[in-house]
Formats: C-alpha cells, sequence, structure tokens
C-alpha cells in the first residue's frame, strides 16, 4: 500500500468504538448508544471523502444478488463503482431505487414497496467496500485529530462540534 504522506501510515489503526457521522446528522444520532461513561469518545477525526451518489437509473437484479452504481467524484471527474451483493428475497418480481437529487440518501424497494436496502450512499458502500473492484475510491483523508478531554475532565465530541 503507498501513502501520500509519510504520517498516514502511523495513522492506520483499530478503532473498537466509532461512530462515523456526518455534521449534518448531529441532531439525529443517539451518541449515548455508542459512548459513555465506560466508553467515552476520547479521540476525534475529521475527515474528507470523495462525494458519492447512487446512479437511480440503474438496477440489476436476479434471484441471488442485486447491483446497483455508484457515481463517485474523484477530483475533476467521475468514476463509476458498481457494486454486487448477495440478497435473500426469492422470487422477486421488481426492484426499484428511490433517491431525490443529489442522490446521496436511497432506497431500494421491491413490488409491495418494501424497503430492502437503502441509506446514506457513503455509508452503504463504506459497509460493503470489500466487495468493490477499487475500494480506494472511497478512502477518507483525515484533516484533523483531535482530542475530547481537558486536564480535568471529559468534554463531549458532540458539544465541541454543535459549538462550531
Amino acid at each position: 500500500m503507498s501513502y501520500k504522506y509519510s504520517t498516514e501510515e502511523a495513522i492506520i489503526c483499530y478503532l473498537k468504538n466509532h461512530q462515523l457521522t456526518q455534521l449534518d446528522e448531529f441532531e439525529k444520532v443517539n451518541f449515548k448508544e455508542f459512548f459513555d461513561e465506560n466508553n467515552p469518545a476520547n479521540i476525534y477525526f475529521i475527515l474528507s471523502k470523495k462525494r458519492i451518489a447512487i446512479n437511480p437509473n440503474y438496477i440489476d437484479f436476479s434471484e441471488t444478488h442485486v447491483e446497483l452504481e455508484f457515481n463517485i467524484l474523484n477530483r475533476n471527474k467521475i468514476e463509476t463503482q458498481r457494486l454486487r451483493i448477495e440478497h435473500y428475497y426469492p422470487g422477486l418480481k421488481e426492484m426499484k431505487i428511490f433517491s431525490n437529487y443529489p442522490y446521496n440518501y436511497f432506497e431500494v424497494k421491491d413490488e409491495e414497496g418494501t424497503t430492502l436496502y437503502g441509506g446514506k450512499t457513503a455509508y452503504f458502500l463504506d459497509a460493503h467496500f470489500n466487495k468493490l473492484k477499487q475500494s480506494d475510491l472511497i478512502d477518507y483523508e483525515i484533516l484533523y485529530i483531535g482530542q475530547s478531554l481537558d486536564i480535568h475532565t471529559s468534554v463531549p465530541v458532540v458539544w465541541k462540534f454543535q459549538t462550531m
């Protein structure tokens, strides 16, 4: 694996307890489900990622799999990445993508309107990155590393960002 900067090699680590959240989701996420006094969020990363959108006009499915297409804005060009995943919905007659511009949220529904897959495109691809042909397209760039502790007490990370 090659690195853009020498410090990147030292930052690759395993996070036991983590939560990926975009700034617009802070009021929706219940951080108490992930962090508490015994499991605090001591370190936070401010990351940059490429913009990812689902192609709402492409879906291919069979009895065993579904294939979706994502557009990844990589600097000045858009790269297309198809994701093929197995599904466990035998007898499906129809699968349809529901998404609105800018296509960063989506739902895949069956003929009865039941949601089978969906969510934020970036999180969905992140959860299935091992199935991508070129997984480095969804790498995150670390812009800042911060600590949520002061000398005497822990300061919840959420408070830091909500007051920014």
